[in-house]
């Protein structure tokens, strides 16, 4: 705080908040206490990267080894607490980045196997060589600067696994026999960045060779630490894209931006002709400022910064091991010339097939397609993160459950969720809440709300989601145990099933704020109406009848409690009309009431939504259900502020956290929570597929599925094609000459009901018809290839 008091004599004073002040809890608290001096006034923003960081260098481990007989399987297992990287006689094991992945250190830590056959040398000397770095088990981890929130030094467990074509075999392990040292990689975290100092490498003169030197230290081993192993069940995160450099510009001596054209996370990967011994500093950045410099503020205390010290060698490509930063601009320091081949940019995740594609005659719609494709690669890594380049990159169970049917529709999620819905019920209170981010780790600071509406019913409504579209009724009867859990935690912490005023509500909502006690009561019915089709699919009648039963309780108790005597929802609010409708909560009249303000209150704000989060997780379903697609199609093409279009039109290539995070007139958002690459808004891509392509499944995994599409006026063309479990469903129109013409391509072993919005029809091959009215025709078919064409008016 600075104040500046003027007085008439024309003397002033300023007052500003410094290491003279105290504080004390209470204030008749005789005992106070100097307050520490974080940033200096008027110094912005308040987080930012302590210039006294602390790190422990990464650890270089080597362990020769003789094999005197032909080898005719090998396989290795590899665990750490922290990051570690694994090379067998020269050769990486695999691909693989910052494993073994993320987890509760305390009580879990996965392990990765590889089959290492033909890396081995049979009857020969054999060399495992190990880098081991703090990742998040000893590193810096959320956002308040803190590290070691699961231990102080990161430890490496390995197993080698041999069998000799005799029959016998042979284990090596990681033991007392391991050497170690320090080496080039002086620094290195996920959030802080990588320091590689090449002046160091003659410490690992005899790191992958069979000779001795005295560099190397025998290891510690550590027995008081014995968390539960489990294998990494999800695709492991990779390098998945390079970019090349679209814009470089010299800022000054020595001193260059790089603009990749496109937000992502990963690293840069240099190559250098010839530049001599130098230290070259590479700061990453969403956006630039004004000025043209790279605008890091949004970062808040990560520092997204590498540094690699050259080597002089003739060409040098060196990239960061255990790091990776969100960004789309790359400032570089240090080298007199920076040309478009010096630097690539890496993106990594951890999705392998795309599913979904979509293409229309809009090119704003595509953009904004391509946008959220670019928000999920960002931020699916290891965890479904909330954004890749501020100190948070936490699994935020509200984004993760938002965005669940976009990405399942945009890529194969099923093995990736299906580690996270583990993670997530692993980190179950005994009570059977659910805390609001795994994996959880205790960062002291908050709030932190267990059982929050809208974030912990992930834990019901993801695996419903996940079993529509994957049919995995094992996962759902592996986690539905604990699912009974937690809906008994909520019963367990309401009054006469009225849950409680508190939670993150309706985030970053804008006008005027949902109770959030309608939202949580809201939630705990939706909970117990999906609880009861779950049953139903276990064939757990019980159960079933339960459910149902507490749904109608809390229904009733819902309805005298949160909606007034004239029928009308007490929250004047988009999302407690949305959620009251998508939740069946009320009565026909009642409906009647909220969608007609729910659409008034669109229309009066010129088609835009005023929803936090939980709002637009179902805004677009909900007016579709009530036959107002035109409404949809309004708030999704809208250009004006807030609006997706308007992203597009400032240049914006992923969604942002929030509507305002950069404005033409106002600059940046406070930049305190201010991400360029947020999955939440992303959440409006299922509509693309499920109602401008009308692709939705009516049987799980969609053995059946229906298409009902929504044609608008202004939008010429559509081409989208989604791979289910059972094969690739195409759906693609266009429009020509006064008819619309329609082609749908049926998975084989699967079955599709059409919508044709017309009475008169033609199609080229045999269906069934189901209904014809008197605006709408609906058939039923097989597999195969279906043209269908209608007149439009």
């Amino acid at each position: 705080m600075k104040m500046e008091m003027y007085f008439s004599s024309g003397s002033s004073i300023n007052i500003v908040t410094d290491e003279s002040w105290q504080a004390a809890i209470e204030s008749s608290n005789n005992s106070k206490l100097n307050a520490k001096v974080i940033a200096l006034a008027g110094e912005k923003p308040w987080r930012l990267p302590d210039p006294d960081l602390k790190f422990n260098p990464a650890a270089y481990f080597r362990h020769s080894f003789k094999l005197d007989k032909k080898i005719a399987r090998a396989f290795v297992y590899a665990s750490a607490l922290g990051l570690y990287h694994l090379r067998i006689n020269e050769k990486d094991v695999s691909n693989d980045l910052l494993r073994p992945g993320w987890s509760d250190f305390n009580a879990t830590v996965y392990y990765n196997s590889y089959e290492v056959t033909d890396i081995l040398k049979s009857e020969s000397e054999n060399l495992i060589n190990v880098i081991l770095a703090d990742g998040y088990y000893s590193g810096y981890c959320g956002w308040e600067k803190g590290r070691g929130y699961y231990g102080k030094i990161p430890s490496i467990k390995i197993q080698l696994m041999i069998d000799y074509d005799d029959g016998t075999n042979k284990i090596i392990y990681t033991n007392e026999s391991w050497t170690s040292s320090e080496g080039p990689i002086r620094e290195a975290d996920i959030l802080m960045g990588e320091v590689y100092d090449s002046n160091y490498e003659w410490l690992l003169e005899s790191w992958e060779s069979n000779s001795t030197t005295a560099n190397f230290c025998p290891v510690i081993i550590k027995k008081d630490i014995n968390p539960k192993m489990i294998s990494y069940c999800a695709e492991t995160i990779r390098n998945r894209y390079e970019l090349s450099a679209q814009h470089i510009k010299r800022i000054c001596d020595k001193k260059f931006i790089i603009d990749f054209g496109q937000n992502f996370a990963g690293f840069v990967r240099l190559k250098l002709f010839d530049v001599g011994r130098r230290k070259i500093i590479l700061r990453f950045a969403e956006m630039l400022n004004s000025d043209g410099s790279i605008y890091t503020d949004n970062l808040r205390m990560a520092r997204a910064q590498d540094i690699y010290y050259s080597r002089g060698d003739t060409q040098e490509i060196w990239q960061p091991t255990f790091t990776y930063h969100g960004f789309r601009y790359v400032e570089i320091t240090g080298l007199d010339e920076v040309e478009y081949e010096t630097a690539v940019g890496i993106s990594i995740h951890s999705l392998t097939e795309q599913t979904g594609y979509f293409t229309s005659s809009d090119e704003k719609l595509n953009k904004l397609f391509s946008c959220i494709l670019w928000n999920q690669r960002s931020n699916y890594i290891d965890i479904p993160t909330d954004c890749p380049q501020r100190d948070e990159r936490l699994g935020w169970l509200g984004d993760a459950v938002s965005f669940f049917s976009t990405s399942a529709y945009n890529y194969d999620v099923s093995a990736f969720y299906t580690k996270w819905l583990r993670d997530l019920f692993r980190a179950q209170n005994e009570d059977g809440s659910l805390p609001p981010f795994v994996p959880f780790v205790d960062l002291g600071v908050g709030p932190v709300y267990f059982n929050s509406a809208g974030w912990a019913d992930a834990g019901i409504i993801t695996p419903y989601l996940f079993n529509g579209h994957y049919n995995d009724k094992a996962l759902l009867s592996e986690l539905y145990t604990q699912m009974k859990k937690f809906i008994h935690s909520l019963e367990a912490n309401s009054q006469n099933y009225i849950l409680p005023n508190t939670g993150y509500g309706d985030w970053l909502y804008r006008g005027d704020d949902t109770s959030k006690s309608l939202i949580a009561t809201a939630y705990f019915a939706y909970d117990c109406y999906l609880m009861s089709i779950m049953a139903d699919i276990l064939e757990f009648k019980s159960d079933t009848e339960y459910y149902d039963t507490l749904f109608n309780k809390i229904k009733d108790i819902f309805r005298r409690t949160f909606i007034n005597a004239n029928g009308y929802i007490k929250d004047q609010t988009q999302t407690a009309a949305v959620l009251c409708l998508n939740f069946n909560l009320l009565e026909k009249e009642e409906r009647e009431k909220a969608i007609s303000f729910l659409i008034q209150s669109i229309i009066d704000s010129d088609y835009h939504v005023s929803t936090g989060f939980l709002g637009l997780s179902f805004i677009l379903q909900v007016l579709t259900s009530f036959g107002r697609n035109d409404i949809a199609w309004k708030i999704i093409t809208n250009d004006e502020f807030p609006s997706w279009f308007n992203f597009i039109n400032l240049g914006a290539t992923t969604l942002w956290e929030r509507w305002d995070s950069y404005h033409p007139k106002s600059g940046f958002f406070d930049p305190t929570m201010n991400s360029f690459n947020h999955c939440s808004l992303g959440c409006i891509g299922e509509w693309l597929f499920t109602n401008l392509a009308g692709i939705q499944a009516v049987e799980p995994g969609f053995k059946k599925f229906k298409v009902s599409l929504f044609i608008p006026d202004d939008l010429m063309s559509l081409k989208v094609s989604f791979k289910s479990i059972y094969g690739v469903i195409k759906v693609s129109w266009n429009k020509k000459e006064n008819f619309v013409f329609l082609n749908v391509a049926v998975p084989f072993n699967t079955q599709a009901i059409i919508t044709i919005p017309s009475k008169e029809y033609e199609v080229n091959t045999k269906h069934s018809k189901i209904q014809q009215f008197e605006k709408y025709t609906i058939l039923e078919t097989g597999s195969g290839k279906y043209e269908i064409r209608w007149k439009s008016y």
